[in-house]
């Protein structure tokens, strides 16, 4: 059979799961042309493996990008697709149809299969989807702007009959990251299109987003599925406008042009410099500055404890992928005697800047969390541990308690110690996140974890006291990261739901994501915290409604996630 002159123009990055099927679907078109936007995977061996042309540029603008591929192209004809993209042998027959005689029109739309898994979508606004796929690229262009650009092309029109499957999302994980991407764009392009939102306006839109696609477009006929996908549209519209407040009001992260506000819609929970000196923060530790090696290794592990001496303590780190945190978080602990470092397959430069920094590094895949912790603290050399992870810091204050607990007469064999809790540069003081206290401080051998995935229990022989003073914990960057941690700690608990068998069911579910989000907004006071506290309620629903969607995926066949998840 005769190629078809035709260039297809496939976007990629990081596709190597997902390239071959989609150039096989193509095969009969003259160029295949992959435009790869810094692949760090096998993506661009693959696509030339495959005869595909390939093509190296890095995705700043969506609009600007995609005009650029298609300019690329040799042939007058352009058939888009992304990699995670097939075209039917029918659609192949039907473009072929057309343009082995001059079309009347300059561009077609196609419709698109979107798939949850092995499920096809087909209700709830998901199909046809129909989108603009195939085009002169002398009569085509995109605007330039980051996200969802909007298509220019003079009438007229066609539209064709066969499909684009598109195996959008793997599973319901791999749909919330993406939820959590394409947010992070669509805030961006709000700010820099000076758009105006309001939180009355965002909730009006998350609901009736929500509701046009359960009732109006019958969602509702996908069962659980298409509920889902309704929770999905609305998440979008509010995710976006969380983000989009964060952004138009940033706070710088400490230290100069920090406000020393209250409680407000605006910046609820920002730490003041007066702050960070009533805590004894030393002031680059504030503002969040990181030191240079030099100067932290040149620090660390000198004596500042009471009478010159080292307290006799391990301070154990777990760490994966921590490079930007770690020096911090090293630099506050150098009192203890020993700093031990627990790496978990780290990729970035982890394990070389602990190393450098004096640690004691040890490396161990982490398949369990309280199995890992257990183990972790038994490798440590002193009687006293004190556990933190690598976004966690130890204020001067806290440090003279910690001596003066674990060197005169020890009451206990365990502390709990309280966390102050921040999102960005805001602090989170309501809603159930502050005191927040957890055991950090205890006798190596006299504690130990359950042996629990996610969320372990912990247990003191003979009992635990409590400190005053709070670590400060660094948890998320942002509310993209804040995001981002609750989908992969939803994955966890729903494989720990699974696993020991536990029953749900969607009502429950539903009934204890309406009661975290009570719970957290109005009876513990997340509501003094303005729109954080809205944020933070916001996320505590949605941990439950997640956890309940993967753990219902889960109970189903896994290879199939969503195909039997009806009614």
């Amino acid at each position: 059979m005769n190629r078809l002159s035709l260039s297809v123009v496939i976007l990629t990055k990081n596709e190597a799961e997902h390239i071959r099927q989609c150039l096989e679907s193509v095969a009969w078109a003259d160029e295949r042309l992959v435009i790869d936007d810094e692949s760090t995977d096998n993506t661009v061996a693959l696509a030339e493996s495959l005869g595909a042309k390939v093509l190296r540029r890095r995705m700043d603008n969506e609009g600007a990008h995609r005009n650029w591929a298609y300019a690329q192209a040799k042939h007058l004809w352009v058939l888009s697709l992304d990699a995670d993209e097939r075209v039917t042998p029918e659609l192949a027959e039907e473009i072929r149809g057309c343009l082995q005689s001059e079309p009347p029109w300059n561009g077609a739309i196609i419709p698109i299969q979107n798939h949850l898994g092995t499920h096809w979508l087909r209700y709830g606004g998901w199909y046809p989807a129909e989108k603009l796929r195939l085009f002169r690229k002398d009569r085509f262009r995109y605007e330039e702007t980051l996200v969802h650009p909007r298509a220019f092309m003079p009438w007229p029109e066609g539209r064709l009959k066969g499909n684009i499957i598109h195996l959008g999302y793997r599973d319901f994980t791999e749909c919330f990251e993406k939820l959590n991407r394409h947010t992070t764009f669509e805030a961006r392009k709000w700010v820099s299109d000076g758009r105006r939102a309001s939180l009355a306006e965002a909730m009006r839109k998350t609901l009736d987003r929500f509701l046009r696609a359960w009732i109006r477009k019958q969602g509702w006929r996908e069962g659980f599925i298409g509920f889902m996908m309704a929770f999905y549209q609305g998440w979008y519209q509010w995710l976006t406008y969380l983000k989009y407040w964060e952004l138009t009001h940033s706070q710088p992260a400490g230290g100069e042009g920090y406000r020393e506000t209250g409680v407000s819609m605006a910046g609820a929970g920002t730490v003041s410099r007066a702050d960070a000196r009533d805590e004894r923060w030393p002031e680059s530790r504030a503002s969040g500055a990181t030191l240079g090696r030099s100067e932290a290794s040149g620090r660390l592990g000198t004596p500042t404890s009471a009478g010159g001496r080292q307290a006799p303590v391990s301070v154990v780190i777990l760490a994966k992928n921590e490079a930007a945190q770690l020096p911090d978080c090293i630099e506050t602990v150098r009192w203890a005697k020993e700093i031990l470092v627990i790496d978990d397959e780290s990729t970035d430069d982890t394990v070389a800047l602990a190393e450098s920094l004096g640690a004691r590094v040890l490396r161990r895949r982490m398949d369990n969390e309280g199995r890992h912790r257990n183990w972790a603290y038994a490798q440590a050399s002193q009687p006293w541990v004190l556990s933190l992870d690598a976004d966690e810091r130890v204020t001067p204050a806290l440090q003279d308690e910690i001596v003066a607990a674990v060197t005169n007469n020890p009451k206990w064999n365990g502390y709990e110690i309280p966390r102050k809790t921040f999102i960005g540069s805001r602090w989170v003081r309501h809603g159930g996140w502050y005191p927040s206290a957890q055991l950090k401080l205890f006798r190596k051998d006299r504690f130990r974890y359950e042996e629990a995935e996610v969320h372990p229990k912990a247990d003191v022989q003979e009992g635990w006291g409590s400190l005053h003073e709070p670590l400060w914990h660094y948890s998320y960057r942002d509310i993209e990261d804040f995001f981002a941690t609750v989908n992969r700690q939803t994955s966890l608990e729903a494989t720990k739901w699974h696993r020991q068998g536990r029953r749900m069911s969607l009502a429950h579910a539903l009934w204890r994501t309406g009661d975290r989000k009570i719970r957290a907004f109005f009876l513990k006071g997340g509501f003094r915290d303005g729109m954080l506290g809205l944020t933070v309620a916001s996320f505590a629903a949605f941990y439950q409604l997640a956890s309940f969607a993967k753990y219902r995926e889960l109970s189903h066949d896994k290879n199939a996630p969503a195909a039997a998840v009806h009614g």
